[in-house]
């Protein structure tokens, strides 16, 4: 109600219009937008939180309202308060139409926020894979000059198994070896999902087999970990370490013996994997034997005897 009185009103304070736009743009009133916006609204006004018309229109996912603003020439990536634009809150929120519509105007998907989040990783840290595809696809069409972004692209490409995708970024020059906040290559993101078609391509362009990140594992520690037998077998074949130690000094042997991966226990013991004692006492064995696995267990245990 308060909205519409105002749209209709004629006021001469400027800032009560300025305020009116904010909130409807925040409440998907499109009218009162449109009515506002021709008595000379402010498009960049912000509140307390720096944020703007578009950047609240944006982040509730209100498309119209996002169309309006951009049709008449709102700013596509102000910073509010956190460092955050239009763009980040609706990756963040899951709005894969507005996200589509301001990548489309050419917003910046790049720009990190006061906590180091792009929008594309605040839409990675949500789940929301719709979006993460957009950026994507997006990234993999565009003749973007920009490296970094690149980079970004092939890690959660990778991470995904967009294998077409990993392939047209690599083409296009994107680092093998870029890292994450957790020091994670693509190829360590691909071996931990189990995406043997990216683990194959990223190992045809030479990726370094045994990149460690900051727990000091390789991919073929996490491939043990989680039981992907093709990918344990691809890395063993390009002769990634055996027995790289992590820092708890634990291999690959361990961890694939602590949840019970026969197939890869057995496996990285015919490759010649040793019973290392790690940090705190443990072996491959001690582990198996406390998860139950007995299989995996009486394995390790013939293997003790032979040595």
């Amino acid at each position: 109600m308060l909205l519409e009185k105002g749209a209709k009103l004629k006021p001469k304070d400027k800032n009560y219009d300025n305020f009116q736009l904010l909130v409807a743009a925040k409440y998907r009133n499109d009218t009162v937008v449109k009515i506002l916006l021709k008595k000379g609204a402010e498009l960049e006004f912000k509140d307390d939180y720096d944020r703007t018309p578009l950047s609240w229109a944006a982040g509730n996912g209100h498309e119209t309202v996002v169309k309006i603003l951009l049709g008449n020439g709102a700013e596509l990536d102000p910073k509010d308060e956190l460092n955050r634009t239009p763009l980040s809150w609706a990756a963040e929120n899951g709005h894969e139409t507005v996200v589509k519509m301001l990548l489309e105007k050419g917003a910046k998907p790049l720009f990190g926020d006061k906590h180091g989040y792009t929008p594309l990783s605040r839409a990675e840290s949500k789940g929301h894979q719709a979006v993460v595809q957009v950026f994507l696809e997006k990234g993999a069409n565009l003749k973007s000059k920009d490296k970094k972004y690149d980079n970004a692209l092939l890690l959660v490409a990778a991470k995904y198994g967009k294998d077409t995708v990993v392939k047209i970024l690599l083409k296009k020059g994107a680092e093998l070896e870029f890292k994450d906040y957790y020091d994670r290559t693509p190829l360590s993101w691909a071996a931990v999902n189990r995406h043997e078609p990216v683990v194959k391509m990223l190992l045809e362009k030479g990726a370094e087999l045994d990149s460690k990140d900051k727990q000091s594992r390789t991919p073929l520690s996490w491939a043990a970990e989680k039981g992907h037998e093709p990918v344990v077998k691809m890395l063993l074949e390009k002769g990634a370490e055996l027995d790289s130690k992590d820092k708890q000094g634990r291999t690959p042997l361990s961890w694939a013996a602590e949840n019970g991966h026969f197939p890869v226990v057995k496996m990285l013991l015919e490759k010649g994997a040793l019973l290392f004692t790690e940090k705190y006492g443990y072996t491959p064995l001690s582990w198996a034997t406390e998860e139950g696995h007995q299989a995996v267990k009486m394995l390790l245990q013939r293997y003790k005897k032979l040595s």
